[in-house]
């Protein structure tokens, strides 16, 4: 396997430091080069050649203008040597072993040409990051958010719908056949996007758990998302897959009319949950209101808002979560569905219900 590692840096020079030193430990062995982009920044690069000396191969370039991810990364993999390509945010400290879990995964599964590792929340004690799935609420969302890192359900390779790039590794000739990271969108759903279109070449995505790294999540982004661009990313994410979307939404609405689910109880009262609410509106099953751990409103969308204490008062087939954060709080609603199995609205392309 030879490795081209892409970060792409703005500013923050000792988090890339950190990220550069722990990659320096993980690709031990490894036949490799780093490429690493400074996006505009204002800052001196000279702490970052001093790393550059522990790969075997280290080339630090700057870019004159602060771009998109798109546009920074696939400069840069037009540079890059190697048959893998792995794209890293300098947010992130990989594990010591997650290099050669990669290595050792492709070479097992010679069918997957898109990877992404385990990414945990800095403390090491919750996941951030077991793949990315598409919700019934109209989102991708990162699938196991909150979750306790010792849970057996993350620790398997899975195929997955999509992967984060933060930490995204792709065979060189497959991003180059799909025509890279698509430069439409700007800081949002690039990542998503390129996963779909290797899907739909036919390939497959997945999940790899002993590929573990910290993540500091949008620790950058955050100064660079702007509230107009998450709205535009999103829509030319449904312009361009809704014709994959809403067959796999219909088929999930599909089983819950043939399962007997036709009013339910939306357990989340932010964006996701109202989105939820809407969904279900429009296919005609019934929500009777809403519930969360702590509701700061009485109403919303026209019905009542309960505490979890008192949800039984609403008469109900399940309870649905309009949250990403299930698997953190999964064992405080569970007595709240009637099945005590609540409903996490995971989207499947290619089966009639979700996990």
């Amino acid at each position: 396997m030879r490795l081209s590692v892409v970060v792409l840096a703005h500013n923050q020079s000792q988090m890339t430091r950190r990220c550069l030193q722990a990659l320096a430990a993980a690709l031990d062995g490894t036949d490799h080069e780093v490429l690493c982009v400074d996006n505009a920044s204002t800052e001196d690069l000279g702490p970052l050649r001093d790393e550059g000396t522990a790969f075997r191969r280290f080339a630090l370039t700057r870019n004159n203008e602060n771009l998109s991810f798109s546009s920074a990364n696939n400069h840069a993999a037009s540079s890059a040597a190697g048959d893998w390509l792995l794209f890293l945010n300098n947010d992130v400290e990989v594990g010591p072993s997650s290099i050669r879990a990669l290595a050792e995964f492709v070479e097992r599964h010679p069918e997957a040409r898109v990877c992404g590792g385990r990414l945990i929340y800095p403390g090491g004690q919750r996941l951030q990051h077991a793949g990315i799935e598409q919700m019934l609420w109209g989102l991708v969302s990162n699938y196991g958010v909150g979750a306790s890192t010792s849970d057996d359900r993350f620790r398997h390779d899975t195929e997955r719908f999509a992967v984060t790039g933060a930490m995204l590794c792709i065979r060189r000739d497959v991003f180059e056949r799909v025509g890279g990271f698509d430069e439409s969108y700007a800081w949002g759903y690039e990542d998503v996007d390129l996963c779909l279109r290797a899907r739909a070449a036919g390939l497959r995505v997945h999940y790899v758990a002993a590929a573990e790294g910290v993540h500091c999540e949008s620790t950058t982004l955050r100064t660079k998302r702007r509230s107009a661009d998450v709205d535009e990313n999103y829509r030319v994410y449904r312009r361009k897959w809704d014709h994959i979307l809403k067959p796999a939404e219909s088929r999930y609405l599909g089983w819950m009319e043939s399962s007997g689910i036709r009013r339910v109880v939306v357990f989340g009262t932010g964006s996701a949950g109202k989105a939820l609410c809407e969904t279900l509106d429009r296919a005609g099953v019934t929500v009777a209101g809403f519930t969360a751990t702590a509701p700061d409103v009485a109403e919303l969308r026209g019905r009542p808002v309960v505490p979890l204490a008192e949800v039984a008062r609403l008469s109900h087939d399940r309870l649905v979560v309009g949250t990403q954060l299930y698997f953190e709080i999964e064992g405080l609603i569970r007595a709240a569905d009637p099945a005590r199995e609540p409903l996490f609205p995971v989207l499947r392309s290619d089966s009639g219900r979700g996990a």
